[in-house]
């Protein structure tokens, strides 16, 4: 059986279950988001808290930053030793800082959490602390919030990208953002990106 077929065959399988956890999923990860965001490495120095809660509805963020949250990505892992390793990447003169967050299946408690940012070093990486194997159907979801460093280049990619055994883990759509018209970091302004995606071990 080809990867293909198993991602069809798990998304038909689960889709019909998610729809009801991922409501709960919803509620307890904006939850999460707005605590952590609180006490953010770049707070006061990229962006301020205040414009974060704001970028919530506000601001000029791009079409692709904030397509509907409800879309489901899977992203198979294996269920060995080896650490799952999530990697914050941005290009371009822009800076990104972002929190992450492990959930169970049902999206009710929180296992993990921690923050990333990335722009001036291009990327930043984090090993999940817990086993793959217990990862099954358990959800990472980020905040990210974006903007650019210089006047005049206020443009770039965001990527999150998961990995295993040192190669990028297969996924049903790639988390990649190229975004344009993004405010200056200096302006205490950003465009969030908050997304998701479910882990399922082959």
């Amino acid at each position: 059986m080809g990867p293909h077929t198993v991602v069809a065959s798990l998304e038909d399988d689960v889709r019909q279950a998610l729809q009801v956890s991922f409501g709960r999923w919803c509620r307890v990860r904006h939850q999460a988001i707005a605590a952590a965001l609180e006490c953010h490495p770049l707070r006061g120095r990229v962006f301020r808290a205040a414009s974060v809660r704001g970028s919530l509805h506000s601001g000029r963020p791009s079409p692709e930053a904030c397509m509907p949250d409800r879309e489901i990505v899977f992203c198979m892992i294996a269920p060995s030793a080896e650490a799952v390793v999530i990697t914050l990447r941005a290009t371009g003169v822009i800076r990104a800082g972002a929190a992450f967050f492990v959930l169970d299946e049902d999206g009710t408690n929180m296992l993990e959490t921690w923050r990333l940012s990335a722009g001036d070093t291009g990327s930043a990486d984090h090993r999940i602390g817990r086993n793959p194997a217990s990862l099954n159907h358990c959800w990472v979801t980020w905040d990210i919030e974006v903007c650019a460093v210089l006047a005049g280049q206020d443009s770039g990619t965001v990527e999150v990208i998961i990995s295993q055994h040192g190669v990028s883990c297969p996924i049903t759509k790639p988390q990649r953002w190229d975004l344009s018209q993004l405010p200056q970091c200096s302006s205490g302004s950003t465009i969030p990106i908050r997304r998701g995606v479910q882990f399922h071990t082959l």
